[in-house]
């Protein structure tokens, strides 16, 4: 199995008993921010997505938002208003509404409900 640096560091930072700075119960389910897209994990792949999934980055909070082909069936937020796969969106202001794992961790996994929508 593969996993990107990345996803490492984040499963590092993420909530635990070995990171008592960092208190699981500190983050709730639902988040809503908007920015900028940073940087765009998912480019790097312009076509199938792996087992590895990938993320956007927005003004430093990286954000989960399509599963590899490892995760388990679950609820999966969407992303709106992005032309396709081959077109890059950074630089794009956006409107998020995920999950939120840690201070710069979220992700779109666990409802359907969750989003990120460019708006301009």
């Amino acid at each position: 199995m593969r996993i990107s640096i990345r996803r490492l560091l984040r499963q590092i930072k993420s909530p635990s008993k070995n990171n008592p700075s960092i208190n699981s119960s500190d983050y709730s389910i639902g988040v809503k921010f908007s920015g900028i897209i940073t940087s765009d994990e998912c480019a790097t792949f312009r076509g199938p997505i792996g087992d590895v999934g990938c993320s956007l980055t927005v003004d430093n909070k990286i954000i989960d938002v399509k599963h590899g082909n490892m995760a388990t069936p679950r609820p999966w937020g969407q992303l709106y208003n992005f032309p396709d796969l081959k077109t890059d969106p950074s630089g794009r202001r956006v409107d998020v509404y995920a999950h939120q794992l840690s201070k710069t961790s979220y992700t779109l996994d666990g409802s359907a409900e969750y989003y990120v929508k460019i708006t301009n």
